[in-house]
């Protein structure tokens, strides 16, 4: 009576005075009222040994609460044996309660082997006892098939069981299975009774019916007064769910300082993802402090086992951010969150193993790991993975594997999942060839947000692959992806607007375009500003420097520019060791315009590239055909063959690579490969210069000039030259 009416003072002292006179129970609400702070200061080392008294005084209750206190380590060690040494005791005596957290501590193999079976059977035996909350726990077991034979409509009168003698858990857990089955509004009633009895957890599910409107009609406003309803009566991930509706400002007004409160008061009440919500704003914020904290934040909760904290602590530490840059911590942090089951956590493995960041390179490890991820849900990894299947990096080569994840992802939602997906259609790898069907997948990757989708989608129009030719089309397309932020979208609208596709020619907005191309990431933009500038001014001195950034950005042929300026002292000191490098380098990633300079010898895996290019020739690709043709003209990989680079040619070209058309136009016009064919050399001249290959425009003066058409020769040098060709300058003269 006194501790109901908070006389907590009171109460404590009588509760004293029965525990000193022997009564067990006074000791049990002692120890209730030092273990809550109630009456005297809190103090869990009074707590456990008036619980301890009352226990060995044969007190059933006193059992149960010392029990749990040493199980969490309150007052003492955390000794998960002692507490199942206490509660089989109390079980042997016939307490359903000790019983019950036996069957708890068996289930999750805690102090005692995990026995699943074990706990069911604990768990009947505290429900007939008399613990209407082991009757719910039983229902669990017998709905997941857990220790004993699944049935639901054994569960479900289980759950009632314990409903009906109070647990309004029980209410809840039968309200789950009635919502998904036959009874829906009866299961709404439940959760209502659940919630108006003072049941955090029906307060929650109820509002979860109406956030999600499965059970009654979606109702935002409902959901949030639920959700702080739970939060407010002690249940975590209330205040967590109520955190994220403020972040959102899903059902209240959004706030994040109120959305920090509710993470904040979830952590506190150890939970981790409150603390896990609070860190993600704290590191948003920018600041050096906040990043601070939320490192502090990750790190507590990454310790405590969460392990997706454990991946987002390795995100911070990676780029030094609230704690010093450690590429080799970080991976270690990314494999811990791996190996305790976060998806995200194995996908970044994955990524360091690839890239050799923080830990010696390992394609097949990398493919493992990524694979984890892939199984855990992350579409991301599984794109990624259907990636090294394609290529057969760090895994047998299987264009069937990697069709199957790629529409695993892309079916799941990833938008880059579709558009690799569309390529493989549209390559005729692991599938029959199918550019419609190719067409579709880059619309799904493109409406999805992917702005590799939009420019798939764009090149394809503007090609009339898969779809009618429609340049005007194409430019909107991804005009609206670079408005939106993309980057190779942007290099591909200015290149429209350079070349006046779908749009007329202006070289002045092409160049607006390419510049944020470049600043977003996209190497060939970068390659682009470098080369309008330098039509416009030769000696610019950002020509270099762009073409630098664009090659560190894994733009391939700004890679064989770059070499070649510092070939040839353009711009820069000449230094021939430097280009030899870039050249070899670049080679080495199947650049086929790098390996044309690279010495005989020097290219190890050119074999390698001539098989991949002659595969991707054969089923019409368009750039593979180009590089084979490069290789057989080089002979790099493969024995020096102009009628073989000469076919090569000829399929890139008639699809449309301006570059393939030039060398073409070359074989044709020394008779390499074929009979010369001065005519034929000019055609395919005269279409390489319309794309702007200025060494080709410069060809065809030379064939106008031999055959005494001075104008047309001097359009076509005039033209060369502003490509940056110097010696077609000096034939203008």
């Amino acid at each position: 009576m006194y501790e109901a009416t908070h006389e907590d003072a009171t109460a404590h002292g009588l509760y004293q005075q029965s525990c000193v006179a022997g009564y067990a129970l006074g000791c049990t609400s002692l120890g209730a009222l030092y273990a809550a702070g109630r009456g005297a200061a809190r103090d869990d080392t009074k707590a456990i040994a008036m619980f301890r008294k009352a226990c060995d005084g044969g007190e059933p209750g006193g059992c149960l609460e010392l029990g749990h206190l040493i199980a969490a380590g309150r007052g003492a060690l955390r000794d998960d044996a002692q507490a199942v040494a206490i509660y089989r005791r109390g079980c042997e005596r016939g307490g359903a309660a000790l019983c019950m957290a036996l069957g708890t501590m068996y289930e999750a193999g805690r102090g005692v082997p995990q026995d699943v079976a074990r706990a069911a059977a604990l768990y009947r035996q505290a429900c007939t006892g008399g613990a209407p909350r082991a009757c719910t726990s039983l229902g669990r077991a017998t709905a997941a098939g857990r220790g004993v034979t699944r049935d639901d409509t054994a569960a479900l009168a289980l759950f009632d069981q314990a409903c009906d003698r109070g647990d309004l858990v029980g209410c809840v857990e039968a309200a789950g299975l009635l919502l998904g089955g036959t009874d829906p509004a009866r299961g709404l009633a439940l959760l209502q009774r659940a919630c108006s009895g003072g049941e955090p957890l029906g307060c929650f599910r109820l509002g979860q019916v109406y956030a999600t409107g499965h059970g009654a009609p979606r109702d935002d406003g409902k959901a949030a007064g639920l959700d702080r309803q739970s939060c407010d009566g002690g249940l975590a991930i209330g205040c967590v769910t109520l955190g994220q509706r403020y972040e959102a400002g899903r059902g209240v007004v959004r706030d994040a300082r109120l959305a920090d409160a509710m993470y904040a008061r979830a952590c506190d009440a150890e939970e981790p993802a409150g603390c896990v919500g609070q860190a993600v704003l704290l590191a948003a914020s920018g600041g050096v402090e906040g990043e601070r904290r939320a490192a502090q934040l990750y790190r507590r909760t990454c310790d405590a086992g969460h392990a997706d904290a454990c991946n987002d602590l390795g995100v911070l530490v990676g780029a030094g951010r609230g704690e010093p840059g450690d590429l080799a911590a970080a991976f270690a942090l990314y494999t811990k969150a791996c190996a305790a089951g976060s998806a995200a956590g194995c996908s970044n493995a994955g990524y360091a193993l690839l890239d050799g960041l923080g830990t010696p390179a390992d394609p097949a490890r990398a493919a493992g790991v990524l694979g984890q991820g892939c199984d855990g849900g992350l579409l991301t990894a599984c794109t990624s993975l259907g990636i090294l299947y394609e290529h057969g990096h760090g895994v047998v080569r299987s264009a069937e594997r990697a069709f199957a994840l790629h529409l695993e992802a892309c079916d799941g939602g990833d938008a880059r999942g579709c558009a690799y997906f569309g390529t493989l259609y549209a390559r005729g790898t692991g599938t029959p060839l199918d550019a419609a069907q190719a067409f579709a997948a880059y619309q799904r990757a493109c409406t999805r947000g992917s702005d590799l989708g939009c420019v798939l989608v764009a090149g394809e129009q503007l090609h009339g692959r898969g779809t009618p030719r429609n340049d005007a089309e194409a430019v909107r397309v991804v005009d609206a992806a670079c408005r939106a932020g993309g980057s190779e979208s942007c290099a591909l609208v200015g290149w429209a607007h350079e070349h006046g596709r779908g749009v007329a020619a202006n070289a002045a907005r092409a160049l607006e375009l390419y510049e944020p191309a470049c600043t977003r990431g996209s190497g060939s933009g970068c390659a682009q500003v470098g080369h309008l500038l330098a039509r416009r001014d030769p000696r610019s001195a950002r020509v270099l420097g762009l073409y630098e950034r664009a090659c560190q950005q894994g733009y391939l042929p700004g890679c064989t520019v770059l070499a070649g300026l510092y070939e040839a002292g353009t711009l820069v000191v000449r230094d021939p060791d430097r280009a030899a490098a870039l050249y070899r380098s670049t080679c080495a990633l199947d650049e086929a315009s790098a390996c044309a300079h690279v010495a005989p010898g020097e290219d190890p895996g050119a074999v390698k590239a001539a098989a991949r290019y002659a595969g991707t020739c054969t089923n019409d690709v368009t750039t593979g055909c180009a590089k084979l043709g490069a290789l057989y003209l080089s002979g790099k990989g493969v024995a020096p063959n102009a009628a073989r680079a000469l076919q090569a040619f000829e399929r890139a070209c008639s699809d449309g690579d301006a570059s393939a058309c030039a060398n073409l136009g070359d074989l044709y016009l020394q008779g390499r490969g074929t009979e010369r064919d001065a005519a034929r050399a000019l055609t395919l001249f005269e279409r390489a210069c319309t794309a702007d290959i200025a060494w080709a425009c410069k060809r065809a003066g030379h064939l106008y000039r031999q055959a005494h058409q001075n104008s047309q020769a001097y359009s076509r040098y005039e033209k060369a030259c502003q490509g940056g060709d110097a010696e077609a300058c000096r034939f203008r003269k």
